[in-house]
């Protein structure tokens, strides 16, 4: 369903390889949320288990992600333009920089300048932007 809106909307590559890279890295952010420690059975243990998880799998995913998004120039995961993978990126950056993702530093991206730059131009692309201003 997710590869069949982004087609309709533009969000997917038409290339074959492109498209692989795209999907690579949707199933990599989808990783980061299975990965992360939602439940605890207090404030405590979330705590831990948050600081364990930036220890690892989310240095280890936004490391990833870094390289994909310059190998691809710097600009997105793919040459040819926007994707829904940088849609979920961007998903990823706010939630962590909003404070939603508690026990998470918001600036942790900071160190990561593609990533950075990736979800700063998805949040200013005018079809996701008027898709947000909709909501309102």
């Amino acid at each position: 369903m997710q590869r069949y809106a982004a087609k309709k909307a533009g969000f997917y590559p038409t290339d074959n390889i492109e498209a692989l890279v795209c999907d690579e890295c949707c199933d990599t952010l989808e990783e980061f949320l299975l990965k992360f420690p939602f439940a605890a059975k207090d404030e405590e243990e979330k705590k831990a288990k948050r600081a364990e998880f930036v220890k690892g799998p989310m240095t280890e995913i936004s490391k990833f992600i870094e390289q994909k998004i310059q190998d691809a120039g710097g600009k997105g995961f793919v040459a040819s333009g926007p994707s829904v993978a940088d849609i979920m990126l961007m998903v990823n950056v706010k939630s962590v920089e909003s404070g939603f993702m508690d026990y998470i530093n918001t600036d942790f991206y900071n160190n990561y300048p593609g990533i950075t730059a990736v979800a700063t131009a998805m949040k200013e692309n005018p079809k996701v932007k008027a898709y947000y201003d909709s909501l309102n």
